[in-house]
């Protein structure tokens, strides 16, 4: 059966469709749902999820890939499994896959790393391959994880013992609204997010803010907004920015989300609040990362500490959110501003306020913010519209500029 397993995935590695793009290679990524660079690891692990998918009847929403264990409440743990499978439920792990590149040997490290995930998730399987091996493990109540022989289906897998037992539901331990105004308790547990020249007055919202993108246990719903629909909220991954020069990093800790725009194109969209500039003027910004499919990068890098402004209203404190609508067109440059201005203006009215910023929310001091919030739901449907209008605009700018250089 095992010799089978690696037969039937060697075969899908070697018959890949590969998409070309600027000297780089893609393969599509049923459950990230985009094009990403077709990496030898990479292919090994489309391979895996096209064996579980086609081989053993998994339904493709069980399967996920790139998964920090942060989503299933280890928020100290950086690991990220390369495949989860999840029970029915679509909550509780199934199984845990580790793939690694095939010139990569199998090695005791390698299966001890899979094992440390499987049982970190209390997944009854675990499986390492690197395309031309593959090890299997499952769980026995009396000796730990055993070597089996690869399962026949999902069903099969299913129909184990191991059901029985409950798994772990964890919980984001969040910062309380307490714990949140004191400005020594953030510096401290958010540095990695937060610049260390960002105003104190500030760092409340901040912190707030942070974890709540990172507060991966309650989800926005489908909905259909006022100019997109948004499709999932995929929670928290890692994102392929492509920066000026060509080069490609990854970066992690991104709330993503599917939408779809008014012409039905889709995009993944990331959030995440990350420190900006150098060591003496570090500042903070909520970056929002776009992908089209063939091309994420960063479409908007909101400076946090010159546009959140805070208001005194009856009600109480609350942390205004906008924007000065300078960005950079590509190899353009930056745009003016009072194009941008007015295009938005054109596009959706209720954007601009005063001919001078982009309105892109309000939030209460008194209050923990979630992704379900009437705040963060405002704040969410500006932020993507305006996102996807500077998308347009950087779009119809370029376009002209390609054409004005043929015509030269």
């Amino acid at each position: 059966m095992m010799d089978n397993c690696i037969k039937d995935i060697y075969k899908i590695i070697r018959f890949f469709q590969l998409k070309e793009n600027r000297n780089r290679k893609y393969v599509y990524d049923k459950s990230r749902k985009k094009e990403v660079v077709a990496t030898p690891e990479e292919k090994v692990r489309q391979a895996v999820v096209a064996y579980f998918r086609w081989i053993l009847h998994t339904p493709i929403r069980y399967i996920q890939t790139e998964i920090s264990m942060k989503r299933y409440g280890y928020i100290g743990n950086k690991d990220r499994a390369d495949i989860i499978v999840l029970r029915p439920d679509g909550e509780t792990v199934l199984a845990v896959i580790e793939c690694k590149a095939d010139y990569v040997e199998i090695s005791k490290d390698v299966i001890a790393q899979m094992l440390r995930y499987a049982e970190t998730l209390n997944a009854e399987f675990a499986f390492s391959t690197n395309g031309k091996k593959l090890v299997s493990y499952g769980f026995d109540k009396k000796r730990g994880y055993v070597p089996i022989t690869c399962p026949a289906s999902y069903k099969s897998m299913n129909n184990s013992w191991q059901n029985t037992l409950s798994q772990n539901k964890t919980i984001c331990g969040r910062a309380s609204l307490e714990k949140l105004r004191s400005a020594g308790y953030i510096r401290k547990h958010y540095d990695r997010y937060i610049g260390r020249g960002t105003k104190e007055e500030l760092l409340p919202f901040i912190a707030n803010l942070c974890d709540c993108l990172r507060e991966i246990q309650i989800y926005l719903k489908p909905k259909e907004y006022s100019g997109f629909t948004l499709e999932q909220d995929l929670g928290d991954r890692t994102m392929e920015i492509f920066v000026p020069g060509g080069a490609v990093y990854n970066n992690s800790n991104y709330r993503m989300f599917e939408v779809r725009d008014r012409n039905a194109l889709r995009y993944t969209i990331g959030m995440a609040v990350s420190v900006y500039g150098s060591t003496e003027k570090e500042k903070t910004i909520l970056a929002v990362a776009v992908d089209a499919g063939h091309r994420c990068h960063h479409a908007l890098q909101l400076i946090l500490d010159t546009n959140v402004m805070i208001r005194e209203v009856k009600t109480g404190k609350r942390f205004e959110v906008t924007h000065n609508a300078k960005i950079n067109v590509g190899r353009k440059g930056t745009a003016r501003i009072r194009d941008v201005l007015q295009f938005i203006k054109n596009e959706i009215p209720t954007l601009v306020r005063d001919d001078q910023r982009v309105y892109l929310g309000s939030f209460s001091a008194d209050e923990l913010i979630s992704v379900t919030s009437p705040d963060f739901k405002e704040f969410f449907e500006n932020l993507i519209n305006y996102v996807l209008l500077l998308e347009k605009f950087r779009e119809i700018k370029l376009r002209g500029a390609n054409s004005e250089d043929h015509a030269k």
